[in-house]
């Protein structure tokens, strides 16, 4: 798959079935905590946060790699099965021996990204960084690539009849493999005498063009492949860094959201309340579990409040009368968990 950076973003599946359209437009919508890069919030909320997190984490490792090597020995690789498709245990099988033996010999490291097309036929995306003097894009012709990619679509939809889209099919892929530099022909190279002989189909291998669409698309999988619940994929590492990949994030980390920052707002608040100065302040006084006895109460601080919180301690706002009860509520609940459940008196109370 290539992703695209003009407008709409065409994802090329190998397999053969055409992906839909992504609007490009979609692509930066992250900020909500029931959506990390687009699509229908309804569907998102089906993700955890874990998974969310674990999404964020590869996009992250994908923009730290293009900032610490560039983009030029960079190449995006798609592996895909034959017919019949072999069950999970040969896939793994396959998978291994193909980067024991043509990745880790061909590629100083790089990462690999287990996905499922819109069919449900498994395929592995693969980002291998080249030696230091590598440069993929030299010369390549991405918008021939675009062209080959488009009438390709055309001339299998219309079962092989289109003989005019396969005639600008032909002569559009001949143009950008023309276009080739000596680098990525060297890759072709190897990757066409192993694909047969590891046991993968048709393998594309691709200069990175977008690298930071490149890193939305491969979080998206992540994603998806957990929305979707393929009983196969129960267990599967579907994110793997080979070689000494220089990893820069763990999942240590809390994701910015609207949500979130919302949240942070809320708990602002009732350390404000509770005369507390720090984070840590809570668990001291309530224990490690301190979450457990105040979810509830941080829940019913008015998001107009939550808003203003970070920003200062004083807070005064024109409250409603309803935001004015659920603020007595806060604060008199807050004061009987600490009677209940404190370890210290609050000098407030």
């Amino acid at each position: 798959m290539l992703i695209d950076e003009s407008p709409t973003c065409k994802i090329s599946d190998t397999s053969g079935v055409a992906a839909p359209n992504v609007p490009a437009n979609s692509i930066p919508c992250r900020l909500s905590n029931n959506c990390l890069v687009g699509g229908s919030s309804a569907l998102d909320r089906q993700v955890s946060s874990a998974v969310k997190k674990s999404a964020e984490a590869l996009r992250l490792e994908v923009n730290s790699l293009v900032q610490s090597v560039g983009i030029e020995p960079l190449i995006f690789i798609t592996l895909t099965f034959t017919d019949p498709v072999p069950d999970r245990v040969a896939q793994e099988s396959i998978y291994d021996r193909f980067k024991k033996h043509i990745l880790l010999k061909n590629f100083i490291y790089g990462l690999t990204v287990f996905d499922r097309s819109s069919s449900g036929r498994p395929h592995y995306h693969v980002i291998g960084v080249g030696a230091s003097n590598s440069n993929y894009r030299v010369g390549f012709d991405f918008k021939a690539w675009d062209q080959s990619q488009d009438c390709g679509q055309r001339w299998n939809r219309s079962i092989h009849t289109d003989h005019k889209a396969e005639s600008k099919w032909r002569k559009a892929t001949a143009k950008y493999m023309a276009s080739a530099n000596d680098d990525l022909r060297a890759i072709w190279a190897t990757m066409s005498a192993a694909s047969a002989r590891h046991g993968f189909g048709r393998i594309n291998a691709l200069p990175v063009r977008n690298p930071v669409a490149t890193s939305f698309y491969l979080a998206k999988c992540i994603t998806n492949g957990f929305r979707d619940n393929n009983p196969d994929d129960r267990g599967l590492r579907r994110v793997r860094f080979w070689g000494k990949f220089p990893r820069k994030v763990t999942l240590k980390f809390h994701r910015v959201t609207e949500r979130s920052t919302r949240w942070r707002g809320k708990l602002a608040f009732c350390a404000h309340v509770l005369g507390f100065d720090e984070l840590e302040d809570f668990a001291r006084c309530f224990g490690p579990r301190w979450f457990l006895y105040l979810k509830g109460i941080i829940r019913l601080v008015p998001n107009r409040l939550a808003e203003v919180s970070l920003l200062t301690p004083h807070v005064r706002l024109d409250l409603s009368e309803w935001e004015q009860r659920r603020v007595r509520k806060v604060e008199v609940e807050l004061f009987d968990r600490i009677e209940r459940f404190g370890r210290f008196s609050n000098s407030r109370s």
